[in-house]
């Protein structure tokens, strides 16, 4: 039985289900170049049937998400058979294909799906998905169908994911040189240097708020007031210019050209995002706590999926009170994955296999190269590229596509963003050994499987901080890969070769691309990376590179 998902939101991409294991998921702008694509995944699809030696015909069943863009491309795959499937049921089922547990309730919130849907609930009993709504009015109905409209419509707002994706794009221009969004993750840094009691409200023109309110069976997020901080539909530049949202899109759809009210090179501008940061930040973690206590137990596994859940900070709260499950590609880079495996659960499929993240594009292995030759580069503060086998599914590095380097203290930093053209305030990742990871982070346990996908913050033991202050944050948190040997050989020999010349289990972990562009892919794609001076060495094909493909032997 072959199960293809599709997603086709931004971050689309394709998901192959081969009798109950998943064998392959990949995002469409790992191949075609562009960042967040948006669409029909037309390259990994073809590199999917070229890889697995398939014709379309081949697809017992293709899976479709969301609805709404499906019904307006109009495009279908040759498949035998072919369903849509609701944007956020896919996510929750998304959830559903990775978490252990066979019984879990599921929530998921983003900023927006079919029919004004953006945030949904579910329960799931012995594998099996016995409820599930949406703010949308859609709820599963008996034999597996989902019907509309079947609650009404809770009055919910505007969408939950907007009030970070709003200002983030329209008051702060956190773009990227296409103009493509999606850095609501940069706010989220800079709000660790903020302060959410410096900023004024009144004075800024903010009327968001939040609260909860019951519809069925379910306490809802509710939002009031607009996203946007100042005047609702136009945007006053800081150079005097008065712009319609309309013509601000425009521009930076268009015309790449990026207009904001706010400068974050002028220092008082950025303490202004960073002040507004704190307080979104402070807000987002009181209501999601409130949402939980709400509607879940501490004993009952809760698996969350959505863009909303790419908040680190707040996830590390609620993993320190509930049973928490992040699924590792949250947001709808995991469309095509939980499109695929509602088609598997439709087939009856109550447990899929899954290798573990790393599902993509393969472009081997590195098991010969010296392990301590690589960390011997690092010891010395070389920042290290690595390519190792088969691509991650989702928007973290796990050490497949990763750079690497020297976690002890700043200098890492400032060069990797230089060269790498990032900005200095957002914090670099640890990677951990298992066997330590209970040393440096305070109140990690074994259990805690997010911890594994760079989905959760820790505080950081304070014997450990001043070890590590390449990865610590300002407010003195990590959001850590906790691996061991099992997950990636190669990756996990160079970092214990590291700890055993300096005592340290920890490296920077970041993930292997430019700013403004996807994740590398390929071989070459490093290649070019080295000789840009991105990196001072490359590890990929099975051999060390230097500069100017200078190889080393292995």
């Amino acid at each position: 039985m072959r199960i293809l998902g599709i997603g086709l939101s931004h971050c689309c991409g394709v998901c192959l289900i081969e009798d109950e294991r998943i064998v392959f998921a990949q995002e469409e702008d790992r191949f075609s170049r562009r960042r967040r694509h948006k669409g029909w995944p037309e390259q990994s699809l073809r590199y999917l049937l070229g890889h697995f030696g398939l014709q379309e015909a081949d697809i017992d069943l293709c899976v479709l998400s969301d609805v709404q863009t499906a019904e307006r491309l109009g495009k279908r795959l040759n498949a035998r058979r072919t369903i849509l499937v609701h944007h956020h049921l896919a996510h929750v089922m998304s959830g559903w294909a990775l978490a252990p547990w066979g019984d879990f309730d599921c929530v998921s919130i983003d900023g927006g799906g079919d029919l004004g849907s953006w945030e949904s609930f579910g329960a799931v009993r012995d594998r099996k998905l016995v409820h599930w709504e949406s703010n949308c009015g859609s709820r599963l109905a008996k034999g597996n169908v989902v019907r509309r409209g079947l609650l009404g419509r809770p009055k919910t707002g505007h969408t939950f994911g907007s009030y970070w994706s709003v200002p983030s794009v329209i008051n702060f221009g956190l773009v990227d040189r296409h103009g493509v969004a999606g850095y609501e993750g940069k706010l989220m840094g800079l709000a660790g240097w903020g302060d959410a009691d410096a900023f004024d409200c009144r004075q800024a023109g903010y009327d968001a708020a939040f609260e909860l309110k019951r519809y069925g069976d379910y306490h809802y997020l509710v939002t009031r007031g607009h996203p946007k901080i100042g005047e609702e539909h136009l945007c006053r530049t800081s150079d005097g210019r008065q712009l319609t949202l309309q013509e601000v899109r425009r521009l930076r759809k268009q015309e790449k050209v990026i207009v904001a009210e706010y400068d974050l090179d002028k220092v008082d501008d950025r303490r202004f995002a960073a002040n507004f940061g704190a307080l979104l930040q402070q807000r987002t973690n009181r209501i999601l706590l409130d949402l939980f206590a709400a509607n879940f137990t501490p004993e009952m596994p809760v698996v969350v999926s959505g863009g909303t859940f790419s908040n680190v900070v707040t996830n590390g709260l609620l993993n320190q009170r509930y049973r928490l499950f992040v699924t590792p590609p949250m947001g709808d880079d995991g469309l095509a994955l939980g499109a695929a495996a509602w088609g598997a659960y439709l087939e009856g499929i109550e447990r899929l296999e899954c290798p573990g993240m790393t599902l993509g594009f393969d472009a081997g292995s590195n098991a010969d190269v010296d392990s301590a030759r690589v960390a011997e580069c690092l010891v010395n503060r070389e920042i290290v590229g690595l390519i190792e086998g088969r691509m991650e599914f989702g928007p973290r590095a796990l050490g497949a596509r990763s750079i690497l380097s020297d976690a002890q203290d700043n200098h890492a930093n400032w060069t990797i963003n230089e060269r790498l053209d990032r900005v200095e305030y957002m914090p670099f990742a640890p990677v951990i050994m298992e066997e330590h990871a209970a040393e440096v982070l305070v109140g990690w346990r074994p259990e805690h499987l997010s911890a594994r996908h760079m989905t959760l913050t820790y505080q950081v033991n304070p014997a450990w901080a001043k070890k590590l202050e390449g990865v610590v944050h300002v407010d003195g948190t990590v959001r850590p890969q906790v691996i061991g040997r099992a997950e990636n050989p190669v990756y996990y020999d160079v970092l214990r070769e590291y700890f055993k010349r300096t005592g340290i289990p920890v490296l920077i972990n970041t993930s292997f691309n430019v700013h403004g562009e996807p994740m590398l892919r390929t071989v070459e794609h490093g290649l070019q990376s080295l000789k840009e001076g991105r990196i001072d060495l490359l590890v990929a094909g099975n051999r060390l590179h230097r500069p100017g493909d200078v190889r080393l032997e292995a």
